[in-house]
């Protein structure tokens, strides 16, 4: 954890000099031009009003369901969310190489944008198992310039390309950044994932606001090791709210779900009652989970969920 730490650059003592405070502030409206121009945000809030009424007919109520949607994004997910915001870390660390670890090659996809937009050289470890299953996004991460690293230890998935990963950043700290995907691993990559991804949760707020008249009942996402339903859940932790995630077991399918653990503030929300995490029945069949949201938008859910 030390390691990662200073691989970061975040020093404690200095961090409240005016120099680091005026450093954080052109950060910040650095990332938000970069999401802006670079990205493509806001992305839009989608009123799935045919989904809406197939689940009133099937269960009463009057449900409204709305959809985020963070596949508009450059790259097609939410992932360059994050990675943006370290690649402008790694430059203001004087960092010039760039790890990341990817299962469904989202984020690696993701991390190979930013550092081709930044000049920075990149390296993406992947599982082997998820390399055959993913080739379309490792094609694209070649495309882009990165390396990408097969990892055959172990599963051959996303774990032991996290681990392969840690090693590296561990080895290289002097040039190295490690590009965590998701809210996991050593502090403070939980909290720093969590509030680049928040952006999700902030223009989920106001857009619901604007379109719905209030703010949404219940908020749901699928869960991996997390940073997804994170960037939506944290503007709404304080609120009354419903917080509802689904946790795929660590066998998934899902190449960016194949994962044996989960943020720790995900741990918290569970304890504290803030929000329910419910693993899917593993008799209904993948595609008939998927038809609803499928066909009655008109939108194809991620390959990796």
């Amino acid at each position: 954890m030390y390691a990662v730490c200073r691989s970061l650059g975040l020093d404690a003592k200095k961090s409240a000099t005016r120099r680091t405070v005026s450093c954080i502030l052109r950060g910040q409206e650095e990332v938000a031009r970069a999401l802006r121009d670079y990205v493509g945000r806001p992305t839009p809030l989608f009123h799935a009003e045919r989904l809406s009424e197939h689940y009133r007919q099937a269960n009463g109520g009057r449900a409204e369901i709305a959809m985020k949607r963070e596949d508009l994004n450059h790259t097609g997910a939410h992932n360059i969310n994050n990675c943006i915001a370290q690649a402008l870390l790694c430059l203001r660390m004087g960092r010039s190489r760039v790890i990341a670890e990817t299962g469904g090659g989202q984020h690696g996809v993701a991390a190979a944008a930013v550092c081709a937009r930044y000049d920075l050289q990149c390296c993406v470890y992947m599982g082997a198992k998820d390399m055959e299953r993913q080739a379309q996004s490792v094609c694209q991460m070649r495309i882009l310039g990165a390396e990408v690293c097969p990892v055959h230890t172990g599963t051959g998935t996303l774990k032991d390309a996290t681990s392969a990963a840690m090693r590296d950043c561990i080895s290289n700290l002097d040039t190295t950044h490690f590009m965590m995907g998701s809210v996991a691993g050593p502090h403070p990559y939980p909290m720093m994932v969590r509030d680049y991804q928040s952006i999700i949760g902030r223009e989920t707020k106001r857009q619901c606001l604007e379109q719905f008249g209030g703010k949404p009942d219940i908020l749901l996402a699928c869960v991996g090791r997390g940073s997804n339903a994170l960037g939506l859940f944290d503007e709404f932790v304080e609120d009354s709210d419903s917080l509802e995630g689904q946790v795929m077991d660590p066998h998934s399918i899902a190449a960016g779900l194949n994962y044996p653990g989960t943020g720790p503030e995900h741990s918290w929300l569970k304890d504290t009652g803030r929000a329910d995490y419910h693993a899917p029945k593993k008799k209904i069949k993948k595609k008939n989970g998927d038809c609803a949201c499928h066909s009655l938008p008109g939108y194809i859910v991620s390959p990796g969920a």
